[in-house]
Protein backbone atom coordinates (compact mmCIF):
# COMPACT_ATOMS: atom_id res chain seq x y z
CA UNK A 1 0.00 0.00 0.00
CA UNK A 2 2.66 2.31 1.02
CA UNK A 3 4.49 1.96 -2.39
CA UNK A 4 1.19 2.50 -4.10
CA UNK A 5 0.76 5.76 -2.42
CA UNK A 6 4.43 6.56 -3.19
CA UNK A 7 3.89 6.11 -6.96
CA UNK A 8 0.68 8.10 -6.73
CA UNK A 9 2.12 10.95 -4.65
CA UNK A 10 4.69 11.56 -7.39
CA UNK A 11 2.33 11.64 -10.13
CA UNK A 12 0.91 14.51 -8.40
CA UNK A 13 3.78 16.31 -7.22
CA UNK A 14 4.29 18.92 -8.77
CA UNK A 15 7.21 19.09 -10.96
CA UNK A 16 10.31 21.12 -10.69
CA UNK A 17 11.11 24.03 -12.90
CA UNK A 18 14.14 24.01 -15.01
CA UNK A 19 16.71 26.42 -15.97
CA UNK A 20 16.93 27.69 -19.61
CA UNK A 21 19.42 30.39 -20.83
CA UNK A 22 19.61 32.03 -24.48
CA UNK A 23 21.73 34.34 -25.62
CA UNK A 24 21.34 36.52 -28.77
CA UNK A 25 22.64 39.86 -30.57
CA UNK A 26 19.80 42.20 -30.88
CA UNK A 27 19.80 46.01 -31.08
CA UNK A 28 23.31 46.37 -31.39
CA UNK A 29 23.79 45.03 -27.82
CA UNK A 30 23.78 41.58 -26.33
CA UNK A 31 21.08 40.14 -24.89
CA UNK A 32 20.27 37.50 -22.41
CA UNK A 33 17.35 35.44 -21.58
CA UNK A 34 17.00 33.05 -18.46
CA UNK A 35 13.43 30.90 -18.30
CA UNK A 36 12.07 28.60 -15.46
CA UNK A 37 10.24 26.09 -17.25
CA UNK A 38 8.78 22.60 -17.01
CA UNK A 39 10.54 21.60 -20.13
CA UNK A 40 12.24 23.13 -23.56
CA UNK A 41 9.41 24.07 -25.68
CA UNK A 42 7.75 25.93 -22.91
CA UNK A 43 10.90 27.48 -22.80
CA UNK A 44 11.90 27.81 -26.08
CA UNK A 45 8.52 29.54 -27.19
CA UNK A 46 8.96 31.80 -24.66
CA UNK A 47 12.04 32.89 -25.77
CA UNK A 48 11.37 32.86 -29.50
CA UNK A 49 8.21 35.47 -28.77
CA UNK A 50 10.49 37.75 -26.77
CA UNK A 51 13.06 37.78 -29.37
CA UNK A 52 9.99 38.25 -31.86
CA UNK A 53 8.43 41.78 -29.85
CA UNK A 54 12.53 43.10 -29.77
CA UNK A 55 12.24 43.55 -33.17
CA UNK A 56 8.82 44.20 -34.01
CA UNK A 57 9.68 47.03 -31.51
CA UNK A 58 13.20 47.77 -32.49
CA UNK A 59 11.73 48.47 -36.01
CA UNK A 60 9.26 51.22 -34.53
CA UNK A 61 12.26 53.12 -33.02
CA UNK A 62 15.17 52.95 -35.51
CA UNK A 63 16.70 54.59 -37.26
CA UNK A 64 13.75 57.16 -36.80
CA UNK A 65 10.84 56.73 -33.99
CA UNK A 66 8.05 55.70 -36.45
CA UNK A 67 4.61 57.05 -35.10
CA UNK A 68 2.74 54.26 -33.22
CA UNK A 69 0.91 53.85 -29.69
CA UNK A 70 4.09 52.45 -28.39
CA UNK A 71 5.77 55.52 -29.20
CA UNK A 72 2.78 57.58 -27.47
CA UNK A 73 3.54 55.63 -24.64
CA UNK A 74 7.38 56.13 -24.53
CA UNK A 75 6.81 59.87 -24.78
CA UNK A 76 4.49 60.40 -22.40
CA UNK A 77 6.76 58.61 -19.81
CA UNK A 78 9.64 60.08 -20.84
CA UNK A 79 7.60 63.73 -20.44
CA UNK A 80 6.91 63.13 -16.86
CA UNK A 81 10.00 61.96 -16.33
CA UNK A 82 11.89 65.15 -17.97
CA UNK A 83 9.49 67.16 -15.65
CA UNK A 84 10.26 65.18 -12.42
CA UNK A 85 13.72 65.73 -12.62
CA UNK A 86 13.87 68.71 -13.57
CA UNK A 87 14.93 68.22 -17.05
CA UNK A 88 18.10 66.25 -16.03
CA UNK A 89 16.73 63.39 -18.38
CA UNK A 90 15.02 64.95 -21.37
CA UNK A 91 14.07 62.22 -24.63
CA UNK A 92 13.50 65.10 -27.41
CA UNK A 93 17.03 64.75 -27.70
CA UNK A 94 16.89 60.76 -28.12
CA UNK A 95 15.16 57.65 -27.03
CA UNK A 96 17.89 56.02 -25.93
CA UNK A 97 17.57 56.53 -22.39
CA UNK A 98 13.82 54.87 -22.12
CA UNK A 99 13.44 53.38 -24.91
CA UNK A 100 15.34 50.42 -24.49
CA UNK A 101 13.91 49.48 -21.28
CA UNK A 102 10.82 49.92 -22.44
CA UNK A 103 11.22 46.76 -25.22
CA UNK A 104 12.88 44.71 -22.32
CA UNK A 105 9.02 45.05 -20.41
CA UNK A 106 7.58 44.46 -23.53
CA UNK A 107 9.62 40.94 -24.41
CA UNK A 108 9.21 39.80 -21.11
CA UNK A 109 5.62 40.18 -21.20
CA UNK A 110 5.34 38.76 -24.75
CA UNK A 111 7.75 36.07 -23.46
CA UNK A 112 5.49 35.12 -20.80
CA UNK A 113 2.41 35.46 -22.64
CA UNK A 114 3.35 32.87 -25.19
CA UNK A 115 3.95 29.96 -22.76
CA UNK A 116 3.21 28.91 -19.15
CA UNK A 117 6.62 29.32 -17.66
CA UNK A 118 7.25 30.01 -14.21
CA UNK A 119 9.85 32.26 -14.50
CA UNK A 120 11.89 34.53 -16.92
CA UNK A 121 14.39 37.25 -16.93
CA UNK A 122 15.18 39.48 -20.10
CA UNK A 123 18.36 41.15 -19.94
CA UNK A 124 19.10 43.46 -22.81
CA UNK A 125 22.93 45.29 -22.49
CA UNK A 126 22.43 45.35 -19.40
CA UNK A 127 19.51 46.79 -19.04
CA UNK A 128 16.47 43.99 -17.19
CA UNK A 129 13.34 43.06 -15.86
CA UNK A 130 12.03 39.51 -13.91
CA UNK A 131 8.81 37.86 -12.91
CA UNK A 132 8.09 35.14 -11.38
CA UNK A 133 10.38 31.97 -9.87
CA UNK A 134 13.68 32.10 -10.75
CA UNK A 135 15.56 28.86 -11.63
CA UNK A 136 17.82 29.06 -8.29
CA UNK A 137 14.89 30.68 -6.34
CA UNK A 138 15.82 34.22 -6.36
CA UNK A 139 17.04 36.85 -9.34
CA UNK A 140 20.35 37.66 -8.52
CA UNK A 141 22.29 40.40 -10.56
CA UNK A 142 25.86 41.01 -10.16
CA UNK A 143 26.69 45.19 -10.06
CA UNK A 144 30.17 45.89 -11.59
CA UNK A 145 32.61 47.92 -10.64
CA UNK A 146 31.74 51.23 -12.60
CA UNK A 147 35.35 52.75 -12.93
CA UNK A 148 36.27 49.53 -15.16
CA UNK A 149 34.31 49.35 -18.35
CA UNK A 150 35.21 45.57 -19.25
CA UNK A 151 33.52 43.06 -19.89
CA UNK A 152 35.00 41.06 -17.11
CA UNK A 153 34.98 44.27 -14.46
CA UNK A 154 34.95 42.49 -11.10
CA UNK A 155 31.80 42.91 -8.95
CA UNK A 156 31.15 45.24 -6.46
CA UNK A 157 27.90 43.83 -4.94
CA UNK A 158 24.93 41.56 -6.06
CA UNK A 159 21.26 42.87 -5.96
CA UNK A 160 18.47 40.65 -5.42
CA UNK A 161 15.37 40.76 -7.48
CA UNK A 162 11.25 39.85 -7.52
CA UNK A 163 9.03 41.07 -9.81
CA UNK A 164 11.50 44.07 -10.52
CA UNK A 165 13.49 45.57 -13.08
CA UNK A 166 17.18 46.95 -13.10
CA UNK A 167 19.22 49.52 -15.39
CA UNK A 168 22.28 50.80 -14.94
CA UNK A 169 23.96 53.73 -16.87
CA UNK A 170 27.51 55.06 -17.28
CA UNK A 171 30.66 54.18 -18.71
CA UNK A 172 30.80 50.92 -20.28
CA UNK A 173 32.40 48.88 -22.74
CA UNK A 174 30.61 51.17 -25.44
CA UNK A 175 32.48 54.10 -24.04
CA UNK A 176 30.66 57.05 -22.69
CA UNK A 177 26.82 57.25 -24.60
CA UNK A 178 25.45 60.19 -22.01
CA UNK A 179 25.07 63.77 -21.96
CA UNK A 180 23.85 66.01 -19.30
CA UNK A 181 20.90 67.12 -21.67
CA UNK A 182 20.58 70.71 -19.58
CA UNK A 183 24.79 71.23 -20.50
CA UNK A 184 25.85 69.42 -23.12
CA UNK A 185 28.32 68.33 -21.13
CA UNK A 186 29.59 64.64 -19.79
CA UNK A 187 27.90 63.39 -16.62
CA UNK A 188 28.49 64.45 -13.01
CA UNK A 189 28.82 60.58 -11.75
CA UNK A 190 30.96 57.28 -12.92
CA UNK A 191 27.71 55.14 -12.93
CA UNK A 192 23.80 55.08 -11.61
CA UNK A 193 21.85 51.79 -11.18
CA UNK A 194 18.52 51.93 -10.39
CA UNK A 195 16.22 48.90 -9.28
CA UNK A 196 12.31 49.93 -10.25
CA UNK A 197 8.89 48.15 -11.09
CA UNK A 198 9.55 48.19 -14.70
CA UNK A 199 12.83 48.42 -16.79
CA UNK A 200 11.56 51.43 -18.56
CA UNK A 201 11.40 53.02 -15.26
CA UNK A 202 14.89 52.15 -14.48
CA UNK A 203 16.36 52.76 -18.07
CA UNK A 204 15.44 56.83 -16.97
CA UNK A 205 16.06 56.85 -13.80
CA UNK A 206 19.21 55.79 -14.39
CA UNK A 207 20.22 58.42 -17.50
CA UNK A 208 18.85 61.55 -15.08
CA UNK A 209 20.99 60.29 -11.91
CA UNK A 210 23.99 59.38 -13.94
CA UNK A 211 23.72 63.93 -14.58
CA UNK A 212 22.78 64.63 -11.26
CA UNK A 213 24.49 65.84 -8.47
CA UNK A 214 24.57 62.00 -5.79
CA UNK A 215 22.59 63.61 -3.05
CA UNK A 216 20.09 65.08 -5.64
CA UNK A 217 19.68 62.31 -7.43
CA UNK A 218 19.35 59.84 -4.77
CA UNK A 219 17.18 62.49 -3.26
CA UNK A 220 14.59 61.87 -6.46
CA UNK A 221 14.79 58.10 -6.02
CA UNK A 222 13.69 58.65 -2.38
CA UNK A 223 10.66 60.34 -3.27
CA UNK A 224 9.22 58.36 -5.76
CA UNK A 225 7.62 55.22 -4.78
CA UNK A 226 9.36 51.81 -5.61
CA UNK A 227 12.56 53.50 -6.79
CA UNK A 228 16.06 52.38 -5.27
CA UNK A 229 19.20 53.39 -6.35
CA UNK A 230 23.38 53.39 -6.27
CA UNK A 231 25.31 56.45 -7.96
CA UNK A 232 29.02 56.31 -7.68
CA UNK A 233 30.39 60.00 -8.01
CA UNK A 234 33.34 61.36 -10.13
CA UNK A 235 35.66 61.09 -7.10
CA UNK A 236 34.48 57.03 -6.41
CA UNK A 237 32.04 58.07 -3.17
CA UNK A 238 28.94 56.04 -3.64
CA UNK A 239 25.63 57.30 -2.68
CA UNK A 240 22.54 55.02 -1.97
CA UNK A 241 18.60 55.59 -1.61
CA UNK A 242 17.48 54.68 2.15
CA UNK A 243 16.28 51.37 0.85
CA UNK A 244 19.14 50.11 -1.66
CA UNK A 245 20.94 48.31 1.11
CA UNK A 246 17.69 45.73 1.25
CA UNK A 247 18.42 44.64 -2.04
CA UNK A 248 22.46 44.31 -2.33
CA UNK A 249 22.33 41.93 1.54
CA UNK A 250 25.12 40.01 -0.81
CA UNK A 251 27.75 43.17 -0.51
CA UNK A 252 31.05 41.09 -1.65
CA UNK A 253 34.26 42.46 -0.33
CA UNK A 254 37.19 43.92 -3.08
CA UNK A 255 38.88 41.17 -3.98
CA UNK A 256 41.60 42.48 -5.47
CA UNK A 257 44.91 44.36 -4.16
CA UNK A 258 47.23 46.07 -6.22
CA UNK A 259 49.37 44.63 -8.52
CA UNK A 260 52.86 46.57 -7.56
CA UNK A 261 54.74 44.99 -9.96
CA UNK A 262 51.63 46.59 -12.83
CA UNK A 263 52.00 50.08 -11.18
CA UNK A 264 49.81 52.04 -13.92
CA UNK A 265 50.04 48.77 -16.74
CA UNK A 266 47.47 46.97 -17.80
CA UNK A 267 46.76 44.51 -20.36
CA UNK A 268 43.67 44.71 -22.87
CA UNK A 269 42.03 42.39 -25.16
CA UNK A 270 39.47 42.05 -27.45
CA UNK A 271 37.85 39.17 -28.87
CA UNK A 272 35.21 39.44 -31.52
CA UNK A 273 32.82 37.09 -32.60
CA UNK A 274 33.12 34.86 -35.92
CA UNK A 275 31.45 36.80 -38.70
CA UNK A 276 28.43 35.01 -39.28
CA UNK A 277 27.10 35.25 -35.36
CA UNK A 278 26.41 38.59 -36.50
CA UNK A 279 24.63 38.18 -39.23
CA UNK A 280 22.20 35.94 -37.43
CA UNK A 281 22.79 32.83 -38.87
CA UNK A 282 20.06 30.38 -37.35
CA UNK A 283 22.69 27.93 -37.83
CA UNK A 284 25.46 29.83 -35.78
CA UNK A 285 24.97 29.67 -32.55
CA UNK A 286 27.30 32.19 -30.39
CA UNK A 287 30.10 30.80 -29.13
CA UNK A 288 30.78 29.76 -25.77
CA UNK A 289 34.73 31.57 -25.19
CA UNK A 290 36.99 30.92 -22.01
CA UNK A 291 39.85 33.40 -22.63
CA UNK A 292 42.79 32.94 -19.73
CA UNK A 293 46.00 33.43 -19.52
CA UNK A 294 48.86 30.73 -18.43
CA UNK A 295 53.14 31.37 -17.10
CA UNK A 296 55.35 30.14 -19.63
CA UNK A 297 54.63 26.67 -18.06
CA UNK A 298 51.24 26.57 -18.60
CA UNK A 299 50.64 26.86 -14.85
CA UNK A 300 47.05 28.57 -14.89
CA UNK A 301 47.30 32.30 -13.85
CA UNK A 302 43.69 34.60 -14.27
CA UNK A 303 40.78 33.25 -16.07
CA UNK A 304 39.78 36.52 -17.95
CA UNK A 305 36.12 35.80 -19.24
CA UNK A 306 33.94 33.10 -19.53
CA UNK A 307 30.99 33.43 -22.36
CA UNK A 308 28.66 30.81 -21.42
CA UNK A 309 27.09 30.75 -18.23
CA UNK A 310 26.28 27.22 -17.59
CA UNK A 311 28.71 24.15 -16.42
CA UNK A 312 27.92 22.17 -19.45
CA UNK A 313 28.85 25.00 -21.59
CA UNK A 314 31.83 25.01 -20.10
CA UNK A 315 32.69 22.21 -19.94
CA UNK A 316 32.82 22.31 -23.94
CA UNK A 317 35.82 24.28 -23.98
CA UNK A 318 37.81 21.19 -22.62
CA UNK A 319 41.49 22.67 -22.88
CA UNK A 320 40.25 25.26 -20.21
CA UNK A 321 38.13 22.36 -18.03
CA UNK A 322 41.08 20.29 -17.57
CA UNK A 323 42.80 23.45 -16.04
CA UNK A 324 40.03 24.42 -13.90
CA UNK A 325 37.60 22.11 -12.80
CA UNK A 326 38.70 22.11 -9.29
CA UNK A 327 39.03 25.65 -9.20
CA UNK A 328 35.97 27.21 -7.65
CA UNK A 329 35.41 29.95 -10.72
CA UNK A 330 32.10 31.64 -9.85
CA UNK A 331 29.13 33.39 -12.50
CA UNK A 332 26.38 35.15 -11.89
CA UNK A 333 23.80 34.71 -14.56
CA UNK A 334 23.23 38.58 -15.42
CA UNK A 335 25.57 41.60 -14.81
CA UNK A 336 23.60 45.30 -14.85
CA UNK A 337 25.91 47.49 -16.62
CA UNK A 338 26.62 49.96 -19.50
CA UNK A 339 25.69 48.72 -22.55
CA UNK A 340 28.04 46.20 -24.35
CA UNK A 341 28.79 45.95 -28.03
CA UNK A 342 27.39 43.21 -30.20
CA UNK A 343 30.01 40.66 -30.94
CA UNK A 344 32.73 41.75 -29.17
CA UNK A 345 33.96 40.83 -25.89
CA UNK A 346 36.27 43.85 -24.39
CA UNK A 347 38.48 42.33 -21.21
CA UNK A 348 41.06 43.94 -18.69
CA UNK A 349 43.92 42.30 -17.03
CA UNK A 350 46.04 44.10 -14.31
CA UNK A 351 48.17 41.78 -13.15
CA UNK A 352 46.62 39.88 -10.49
CA UNK A 353 45.59 36.00 -10.52
CA UNK A 354 42.65 34.23 -9.72
CA UNK A 355 42.78 34.78 -5.87
CA UNK A 356 43.45 38.67 -6.56
CA UNK A 357 47.40 38.10 -5.66
CA UNK A 358 49.47 39.99 -7.66
CA UNK A 359 52.10 38.55 -10.15
CA UNK A 360 55.48 39.47 -11.58
CA UNK A 361 55.85 41.01 -14.91
CA UNK A 362 57.61 38.26 -17.51
CA UNK A 363 56.49 36.07 -20.04
CA UNK A 364 52.65 34.52 -20.09
CA UNK A 365 50.44 33.07 -22.41
CA UNK A 366 46.85 34.30 -23.24
CA UNK A 367 44.61 30.84 -24.47
CA UNK A 368 41.38 31.55 -26.44
CA UNK A 369 38.82 28.49 -26.58
CA UNK A 370 35.18 28.76 -28.44
CA UNK A 371 33.44 25.70 -29.14
CA UNK A 372 29.56 25.82 -30.26
CA UNK A 373 26.69 24.18 -31.34
CA UNK A 374 26.27 23.20 -35.00
CA UNK A 375 30.08 24.31 -35.31
CA UNK A 376 33.79 23.11 -34.52
CA UNK A 377 36.05 23.74 -31.40
CA UNK A 378 38.75 26.16 -32.09
CA UNK A 379 41.70 26.81 -29.50
CA UNK A 380 44.39 29.63 -30.06
CA UNK A 381 47.28 30.87 -28.07
CA UNK A 382 49.73 33.92 -28.06
CA UNK A 383 53.02 34.40 -26.17
CA UNK A 384 52.98 37.77 -24.37
CA UNK A 385 56.15 39.46 -22.26
CA UNK A 386 54.10 41.85 -19.99
CA UNK A 387 57.54 44.52 -19.18
CA UNK A 388 57.98 48.22 -19.17
CA UNK A 389 57.52 48.31 -23.08
CA UNK A 390 53.72 48.94 -24.48
CA UNK A 391 53.16 46.74 -27.56
CA UNK A 392 50.13 45.38 -29.52
CA UNK A 393 49.09 42.47 -31.01
CA UNK A 394 46.41 40.18 -32.90
CA UNK A 395 45.75 37.04 -34.14
CA UNK A 396 43.68 37.34 -37.14
CA UNK A 397 40.06 36.53 -37.43
CA UNK A 398 38.76 33.21 -38.71
CA UNK A 399 35.29 32.04 -39.28
CA UNK A 400 35.12 29.70 -36.49
CA UNK A 401 37.27 31.66 -33.87
CA UNK A 402 36.72 34.98 -34.06
CA UNK A 403 39.30 37.82 -34.01
CA UNK A 404 41.76 38.52 -30.94
CA UNK A 405 43.48 41.60 -30.14
CA UNK A 406 46.08 42.69 -27.61
CA UNK A 407 47.53 46.15 -25.86
CA UNK A 408 49.53 46.08 -23.48
CA UNK A 409 50.30 50.00 -22.24
CA UNK A 410 49.88 52.39 -19.27
CA UNK A 411 46.86 53.50 -17.84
Amino acid sequence: MKTLLAAVAAVFAPQAALAYHFEADVLGTRANFVLSALNGPDALAAYGAALAEIARLGALFHPAPTASPELDEVMAAAEAMRTASNGAFDARLGLNGIAKGYIVDRALAAGLAAAPVKGMLVDIGGDMACKGIAPDGAWIVGLTDPQLPYDNAPLVCEVALQDQAIATSGLGPRGQQTTDPRTGLPPTNFSATVVAATAMQADAFATALLVLDPEEGAALADRTPGIEAQITGADGAVTTTSGWLRLAQNTLPPKREASKPWANWQALTTFTAPRRVLERDPDFRSPYVAMWVTDKNNKPVRTLILVGRKPDWQRDNYIWWALYKTRNTRLVDVRSMSTSLSGQYNVFWDGVDDDGKPVALGDYILHVETSREKGKHTYRTMPVTFGKASFKAALPKTEEGGGIAIAFDRY
